[in-house]
């Protein structure tokens, strides 16, 4: 007996990636939204961090599971679609906030107003325009029965040069604020290995994941700003962008706590040392018996 012949319909290795990135984004989102609830639970100190985190993972991981779903026939493309931005952009927002808190952390109390001030104002910019681009986003269905995501070039544009500006805002004034630091402590004499190794750590992972995001948010707004042979790559540039920032900023650990932690330190040990220098030393007289 001759089996009928049966003709298998290839996947194209560009929308094979985007499945893998997007089950990668899923898959790393997930016991993001675990773990930050659990301890938003268990554990009173950064709560702020911790719900900033959960609502950011929980957005990314709808947002991409809906955009999943766009290849499947017959679903509601402008729904989802505008769905899809405006859960992007609630999670960029929350993600940018969590990198503005750790800089307000170790901010100097005299400053401490205008870095809030300074947050509110490019996180209300940052929201302004993902509104701006879930209204102008276009999504559609093709001849197929499928859906088509399409974001304007200039509104992508926009939004991805806030996410890097912002990043590396936060990635700059924390080496300053290391750096003056770290000058203050040599002159006191109380610069140690620990201290040098604790602010090397923070520089460089801040220094790297500025590094990383800024290359692939840069591809990200050339992608979205080319013209129509080059649109596909943004399906692949976007997951990538949303696994790399959940990696790199929902699982950052807390290295600012060490830099809030020696400065109390450093100002209880000069304290210290001002009064030992300052206390006369008396040397006991012989009394004759």
């Amino acid at each position: 007996m001759s089996s009928p012949n049966v003709e298998h319909e290839l996947i194209p290795p560009l929308q094979m990636t985007e499945y893998m990135l997007g089950g990668a984004v899923l898959g790393i989102s997930f016991p993001l939204i675990l773990t930050s609830s659990y301890y938003f639970v268990v554990d009173k100190s950064n709560r702020l961090i911790r719900a900033l985190k959960f609502i950011m993972a929980s957005c990314f991981f709808i947002k991409t599971a809906l955009l999943t779903s766009f290849d499947t026939y017959n679903v509601p493309c402008e729904q989802y679609g505008r769905t899809v931005s405006l859960l992007y952009h609630i999670a960029m927002v929350c993600g940018n906030m969590v990198l503005l808190e750790r800089l307000a952390a170790i901010v100097r109390p005299n400053l401490k107003k205008y870095a809030r001030a300074f947050e509110f104002f490019i996180l209300a910019l940052r929201f302004a325009v993902g509104i701006w681009d879930t209204l102008s986003v276009y999504s559609g269905e093709q001849a197929g029965g499928y859906c088509l995501y399409i974001d304007k070039a200039l509104v992508g544009s926009v939004y991805t040069t806030i996410d890097t500006f912002v990043d590396l805002y936060v990635t700059v004034c924390i080496c300053v604020i290391l750096v003056r630091h770290m000058k203050r402590l040599n002159i006191d004499g109380m610069a140690t290995r620990t201290n040098i190794r604790t602010y090397f750590a923070v520089t460089f992972v801040n220094s790297f994941r500025t590094a990383i995001l800024t290359v692939v948010n840069l591809l990200a707004a050339i992608a979205m700003g080319s013209r129509d042979q080059f649109v596909p790559l943004v399906h692949v540039l976007w997951p990538l962008t949303n696994y790399i920032f959940i990696l790199l900023v929902g699982y950052d650990a807390d290295l600012t706590k060490a830099v809030r932690e020696l400065p109390g330190k450093t100002k209880a040990g000069l304290r210290q040392q001002r009064e030992n220098s300052s206390t006369p030393h008396h040397t006991p007289t012989p009394t004759n018996a």
